[in-house]
């Protein structure tokens, strides 16, 4: 028999390192604060009940902060999509967004996040919503502009 160490996040994803660990947990943290301008989804919005209203300039700083960040690490650096200017034109529906998609963890879902938004700054439950307008029966849940 032989012990093996892990070290959890406080998410619950697991490392073989603790040195991994506490780099996750950093990049979580900063990009919950680059987040955090948009606040949390309302559970209507979740369940596919509505949209959530943001200031549609607020998306894009958000955005922007994200590619920023990207632009930080390393393992940003070979793809040519994250040096674009201005970073602002960075669509979430680009390359940028398969490329985080496949890191997974917090990048990957900050960006989702930017890909259920649309272009009036309207949060759906999916991206489907934030590309083709969403369903007759679909209300604003809240407006925080």
């Amino acid at each position: 028999m032989k012990a093996i160490t892990r070290y959890q996040a406080v998410d619950g994803t697991e490392f073989p390192t603790e040195h991994q660990c506490r780099e996750y947990e950093q990049l979580r943290l900063l990009v919950a604060g680059v987040m955090s301008y948009l606040g949390t989804i309302p559970d209507e919005v979740k369940d596919g009940k509505g949209w959530l209203q943001h200031d549609p300039e607020t998306v894009v700083r958000c955005r922007v902060g994200i590619i920023r960040l990207c632009r930080s690490m390393p393992q940003f650096d070979s793809f040519p999509v994250f040096r674009h200017e201005p970073a602002a034109e960075i669509h979430p529906n680009s390359s940028a967004g398969r490329i985080l998609d496949d890191t997974g963890g917090p990048l990957s879902e900050a960006w989702y996040r930017f890909r259920c938004i649309d272009d009036q700054g309207r949060e759906h439950q999916q991206p489907y919503f934030a590309i083709n307008g969403p369903d007759d029966n679909h209300e604003c849940i809240e407006d925080r502009r």
